[in-house]
């Protein structure tokens, strides 16, 4: 919140300091023209400061390294909690942009989200709701800000759990699998 603050204050700053600095006098011409040092802006160039919570922003994040990066469940977890699935997320940067998210489990050589009714007999089907899941991934700016998918309450959780260690793993550069509890 600080830094959002601090941020709008130098905003507002910078633009007052251009508008007290800006030549507004006139000179009679006989056609109007425009020089092309007149459209360069005197106001200094800024860090793109961004809020605390802003994991995943439209225009890059520095702070993100290029790569791909993999997380998923501890197979404790997998084996005590997830019934053997062990759910996982795939994230893809480019250009500090979240180019691609992933978010399945598997169950040997089993995806969960191309399970039949018989490895899987519960409802709604994961064929339902973990393409909603990878829709909420891809929409959401913050692993918080992810909502929550209807019958999905449970592996939504975990998918943010997941997003938000990729992101962790993307800002050091950790290409390797993160394993989460």
């Amino acid at each position: 919140m600080k830094r959002i603050i601090i941020t709008l204050l130098i905003l507002c700053c910078s633009a007052s300091l251009t508008a007290c600095t800006r030549d507004t006098t006139v000179t009679p011409s006989a056609s109007p023209s425009v020089s092309p040092s007149a459209a360069v802006s005197n106001t200094p160039d800024l860090p793109m400061i961004l809020p605390e919570d802003s994991a995943m922003p439209a225009q890059g994040d520095p702070s993100l390294k290029d790569g791909e990066y993999h997380t998923e469940v501890s197979d404790e977890y997998a084996q005590s909690q997830g019934h053997g699935w062990k759910e996982y997320l795939k994230m893809t940067v480019s250009n500090g942009v979240v180019s691609d998210v992933e978010y399945d489990a598997l169950k040997g050589d089993k995806r969960k989200s191309m399970a039949t009714g018989e490895d899987y007999p519960m409802t709604p089907h994961p064929s339902e709701w973990i393409p909603q899941i990878n829709d909420a991934l891809r929409s959401a700016k913050t692993p918080e800000s992810m909502d929550t998918v209807s019958g999905a309450t449970m592996s939504s959780e975990i998918a943010r759990k997941l997003y938000a260690a990729a992101l962790e793993a993307a800002r050091s550069g950790n290409t390797g699998t993160v394993i989460i509890e």
